[in-house]
């Protein structure tokens, strides 16, 4: 049995497979225990964060607007510096954050989001599930700053050596053959994490390459906008020359309309007409807007 208490950091380690989840998951009452209880403490809000919240995301907003929608429904007061602020940390700015959608977004950076999200929310017991993956170094270290300063009790599970020296643990849980055991950490004593999480070369290689995939991902979006940024120009020059022409043909068919007079069927295939170039207007003014808005952003976090 364990007992985290207030400002505690429990790092939960063990092998693939000994049931690192399932204990999370049963503390946080996602899963029923298989015996005994689960006990919590007065006052305790308990918030779980697993890598599945990624798949879980709306995919037609932008990261910020989703963390404001997320922080706001409990906590009115949150603002959009500190939600900025808190993408930020976690290695999303410019473009990513604020203007293009989540489905957008690599794998990696929906993570982030998601992450962000969830610390947004007011609560004091945090069950972080694998919370590393898909954080460089510096996103790391700022989420564990984070937490080592937060008043509430962390209990983590993790298969990175730099998140677990990073959060500093109070206590290190190990799980392993169906057995929890629990000891105090000393500060300074080396953390045996690869023992746990790192049993072959394999599983070293395969860390390497999600990890290199995900940055493959990322590399390929953001020269997938440069591109588009640079042909741009071009692109709003057609649409302009295309909605000029457009403008006069709607001119056009409302002549025509004036003249058909009473010929209710000669006006109805005349408005029709109108209506599909008013549409395709349409389309082209919210494909401008979107390039417009595409470079002015790109601009302003790169300059010109």
């Amino acid at each position: 049995s364990t007992s985290p208490c207030a400002k505690d950091r429990l790092l939960v380690l063990g092998p693939n497979g000994a049931g690192k989840s399932t204990f999370l998951k049963t503390i946080g009452g996602e899963l029923e225990p298989m015996g005994g209880a689960v006990i919590r403490g007065e006052g305790a809000v308990v918030g779980y964060f697993s890598q599945d919240l990624a798949q879980e995301l709306p995919t037609e907003v932008t990261a910020l607007t989703h963390v404001l929608d997320v922080a706001r429904k409990i906590d009115r007061s949150v603002t959009n510096e500190t939600a900025r602020g808190v993408l930020g940390a976690l290695g999303i700015t410019g473009p990513a954050a604020v203007d293009r959608t989540i489905g957008s977004l690599s794998g990696g950076e929906k993570a982030r989001v998601a992450l962000a999200a969830f610390v947004l929310r007011p609560v004091n017991v945090l069950l972080l599930d694998e919370a590393s993956n898909h954080l460089d170094g510096t996103a790391i270290e700022a989420l564990c700053t984070g937490l080592r300063g937060w008043e509430g009790a962390v209990v983590a599970i993790t298969h990175n050596s730099a998140f677990a020296a990073a959060l500093n643990p109070t206590v290190v849980a190990r799980v392993e053959n169906g057995e929890l055991s629990t000891h105090m950490h000393i500060p300074g004593v080396p953390l045996v994490v690869g023992d746990f999480c790192v049993s072959t070369n394999e599983r070293v290689d395969a860390m390497e390459m999600q990890m290199k995939k995900e940055a493959e991902e990322e590399r390929r979006a953001k020269e997938a906008i440069a591109k588009e940024v640079r042909n741009a120009p071009k692109v709003i020059d057609k649409i302009e020359r295309a909605m000029t022409v457009i403008e006069t043909e709607i001119a056009q068919l409302d002549e025509k309309l004036l003249a058909a007079g009473a010929d209710v069927a000669k006006c109805a295939e005349l408005q029709a007409l109108k209506d599909a170039k008013e549409q395709k207007s349409l389309l082209y003014m919210t494909e401008w807007e979107r390039l417009d808005a595409l470079c002015a952003a790109h601009e302003a976090e790169h300059g010109s």
